[in-house]
């Protein structure tokens, strides 16, 4: 297993340097295969991979590929013997005029929490992304206004905690507000100093859930016509593959403001409502009865 790992890094490695920088969203095998595809066309070489001898990057990327490809067929197959008979599954029903009624947090939200009380040992900790970005001819304007369409698009942008344990999309908020610092004409020791200062105030950021924003952004103006941007997003909020979407959009509604983004139907307080609701269905029950008499 170790050795596998090992070649399927390898691939990877290759596979993100050739631009398959999708593979977070598209899953590995998806990722890997089309790479591979699309480097024998682009080598014009379609023999077979690993060929003796041939130890370019290229025949050695396939030769891993094929060996994963073999390994991941299996485990699929070892998957769907375990799958149950098929279940119906509860629909998930858009309920929009209930959007603003609090809701429960999912386990993982409750874990993060409590991870930021000093009761709890090892707390005081927040789950939290911090990013700098530089922008060459930055628009502040157009990206506070980019960022706002975002606020207002996605529920949990507004989102905060309650005091029960609950969790609340707000109605309205502010608009956000860029704050800007103009380090452009400062000399090289001044500039760092405060891009240290900001990096040491944001990066750490430990935000109170119970009190909107829960994300801070921040611009420092640099010499050359180039902003830095400054991102703090708390991850209670947010998770891997929001950060994706998240930025994906800005960057589509800040090089195109009258940009027709996909129109949203679920929120996630449906989402944590349907998983509730499927708890109490007999697919969970057969689930967790299935499991019971499987495990020791």
């Amino acid at each position: 297993h170790v050795e596998a790992t090992v070649q399927f890094a390898d691939a990877l490695r290759l596979a993100l340097h050739e631009g398959a920088g999708r593979f977070i969203e598209i899953g590995p095998r998806s990722a890997l295969t089309g790479l591979a595809q699309e480097i024998v066309a682009e080598s014009g070489d379609q023999a077979t991979a690993g060929h003796a001898g041939d130890a370019s990057p290229r025949h050695q990327f396939l030769a891993t590929l094929a060996r994963e490809e073999g390994a991941f067929e299996a485990w699929q197959a070892a998957l769907a013997a375990l799958r149950p008979a098929a279940t119906a599954l509860p629909v998930l029903v858009p309920e929009p005029a209930q959007r603003h009624q609090p809701f429960p947090m999912t386990p993982m939200q409750h874990a993060y929490w409590l991870g930021r009380h000093a009761a709890v040992a090892g707390g005081q900790v927040a789950i939290h992304m911090y990013l700098e970005l530089d922008v060459p001819a930055l628009d502040v304007a157009r990206m506070e206004r980019a960022w706002n369409a975002l606020v207002a698009r996605h529920d949990m942008l507004r989102a905060i905690a309650r005091p029960d344990g609950s969790q609340q999309v707000l109605a309205e908020v502010p608009a956000v507000v860029l704050a800007c610092h103009d380090a452009s004409g400062a000399d090289a020791a001044q500039r760092e100093a405060h891009l240290a200062s900001v990096r040491a105030a944001l990066s750490h950021r430990n935000a109170a859930l119970d009190r909107w924003p829960l994300f801070e952004l921040r611009v420092t103006h640099l010499p050359e016509a180039v902003s830095r941007l400054h991102f703090s997003l708390d991850g209670w909020c947010l998770d891997g593959w929001s950060y994706q979407i998240l930025f994906h959009e800005l960057h589509r509604l800040y090089t195109d403001p009258q940009a027709a983004l996909r129109p949203l139907g679920l929120g996630f307080r449906d989402y944590v409502l349907g998983l509730r609701a499927l708890e109490q269905g007999p697919a969970h029950a057969q689930a967790w009865q299935r499991w019971q008499q499987r495990l020791p």
